[in-house]
């Protein structure tokens, strides 16, 4: 399975002047959040580069990137935050979760940890699917 959110990908925000759904490019050139909803754009510096690894320390912070907060957010078991960089990611979250075989199905190989390898405990416990599915099926509706 492919990594869910890729270097210069893009992450899925709350539009700052809006609040609509927006997005967070950073493919070529500037790192860019553009909303349709209203047209509010804005650009950062070419030398700060959106890494998978960049955001994720973000959001696991629970500070805003690039003054913007996650689309994907929401509350599970117990008040720990769920969340997904854009629908990639939370496609990836909700096949792991789901998954009742793990080490065929999300395989990591010696030496390379995959993203499955780093989620929190709470969020991969067999006691918890049921509620955690429940909470990344809301943030899909919100897509």
């Amino acid at each position: 399975m492919s990594e869910p959110v890729a270097p210069h990908d893009h992450v899925l925000v709350h539009c700052p002047k809006c609040d609509a759904r927006a997005t967070i490019q950073a493919r070529s050139g500037p790192v860019r959040l553009t909303c349709a909803a209203c047209g509010y754009t804005k650009e950062w510096p070419h030398q700060y580069r959106l890494t998978r690894s960049s955001a994720l320390a973000v959001y696991n912070s629970g500070n805003t990137i690039l003054e913007a907060r996650l689309w994907l957010e929401t509350h599970c078991c117990g008040g720990h935050r769920l969340w997904a960089l854009n629908e990639r990611h939370l496609n990836y979250l909700r096949a792991f979760v789901r998954s009742t075989d793990r080490c065929r199905e999300f395989p990591s190989p010696p030496g390379d940890r995959q993203l499955a390898d780093k989620f929190p405990a709470w969020m991969v416990e067999a006691k918890h699917r049921d509620e955690v599915l429940r909470a990344l099926d809301r943030l899909h509706a919100t897509l």
